[in-house]
């Protein structure tokens, strides 16, 4: 009762709230069934993890926050990754990438296949995805328009580690490591550019990646003391 009562009170002040893992608890969710079907409380929505939940609580404050503006295309030249190249090698860059339109729920490339090309994200929203001890997929960051990946593909010729998905329309420009490498040849501070201006953009999303690392030992650290 206390808490139909909450949530009841949260609904009326224009705020939502879904459940992770209700399904575990069916007193629980037989309760609240029966607030929903007598009025008391609105409908919500349910999730099987808390990736899963923390995705639609973004998704929605995106939607209320951006949603009225539209998406715009950010120009290859314009991608942080390429700001270290001068104009010559930008024309030289563009010539070789691939424009590339993604589907919302598409896979970009999967844990474990070749890693030779890099992606240059211009539009959309996409998820980088591991499987955690469970075999569940968990969500390590989000991509946004101005970030790349798969820049190891440039370093050496290993395997993707992880899965990349699309989560809404999305535009990625892709360059391969071999139509790179016969382009360095004429142009040798090509590859040295790009390579900075990469690492540059990487160690900013695993400056991120560290601090949510930090942030999710630290919660499993107070919910066992």
């Amino acid at each position: 009762r206390i808490l139909c009562e909450l949530l009841a009170a949260e609904s009326d002040a224009g705020r939502a709230f879904s459940f992770v893992g209700l399904a575990q608890q069916p007193r629980l969710a037989r309760s609240l069934g029966e607030a929903v079907a007598l009025g008391a409380i609105p409908h919500f929505a349910q999730h099987p993890d808390l990736d899963a939940a923390l995705e639609w609580c973004e998704q929605r404050l995106l939607a209320k926050h951006v949603a009225s503006a539209p998406a715009q295309e950010l120009a290859l030249e314009a991608h942080e990754a390429l700001d270290g190249l001068d104009p010559e090698e930008l024309r030289c860059v563009a010539a070789l990438a691939t424009r590339c339109e993604l589907a919302p729920r598409q896979i970009v490339v999967r844990e474990g296949e070749p890693a030779d090309e890099i992606f240059l994200l211009v539009a959309g929203r996409l998820s980088v995805l591991a499987p955690n001890a469970d075999g569940q997929l968990r969500r390590l960051t989000p991509l946004s328009a101005g970030m790349s990946f798969g820049e190891s593909a440039l370093i050496a010729r290993g395997t993707r580690t992880a899965m990349v998905r699309a989560e809404e329309p999305s535009v990625c420009w892709v360059l391969r490591r071999d139509a790179l490498e016969a382009a360095s040849i004429a142009r040798p501070r090509l590859m040295t550019a790009l390579l900075a201006s990469l690492l540059r953009s990487s160690l900013g999303v695993v400056a991120r990646l560290t601090r949510e690392l930090a942030a999710a030992r630290s919660t499993r650290a107070i919910r066992s003391s």
